[in-house]
């Protein structure tokens, strides 16, 4: 019997390990490095300024090979914990994402994150994280 090593991170909780046990077998794949570059900006806002909507870009990391898509997360708080999932996106080639959510929390700082999946609960790290305050002047 094969046993897999694995290292768990208590700043990120992930899995640092690239070997997992599936069955009795040993299955290796690359955990994905982290995005980086991840810009927010305002996509949208009422005409009465009542509510708007995010986008989000973001770089790739390098390789791509075990990137299946792209997941966004958010906090009130920096450094987090990042415990709210604005948005998730397939394909490694997909690098943005527009909110639905219609946010109503005006002159609040939020603190946003990304990172990369590889399917199952293989994620990466975080990406660095970066702040974004909404005013009605941010308003396309």
């Amino acid at each position: 019997m094969s046993v897999a090593a694995v290292c768990v991170s208590t700043a990120a909780a992930l899995w640092a390990s690239t070997t997992t046990v599936t069955q009795g077998a040993i299955v290796a794949g690359p955990l994905p490095a982290a995005p980086s570059n991840l810009v927010p900006t305002v996509a949208f806002c009422s005409a009465t300024r009542t509510y708007y909507t995010l986008s989000f870009t973001w770089k790739a990391p390098n390789p791509t090979t075990s990137v299946r898509g792209y997941a966004i997360y958010s906090s009130t708080a920096s450094g987090g914990p990042y415990s709210t999932l604005v948005g998730t996106v397939s394909g490694a080639g997909t690098l943005a994402y527009t909110t639905t959510t219609q946010y109503t929390d005006w002159n609040t700082t939020h603190y946003y994150v990304v990172r990369a999946t590889s399917g199952g609960s293989w994620v990466s790290a975080w990406s660095a994280q970066v702040s974004f305050r909404v005013r009605t002047t941010n308003c396309p």
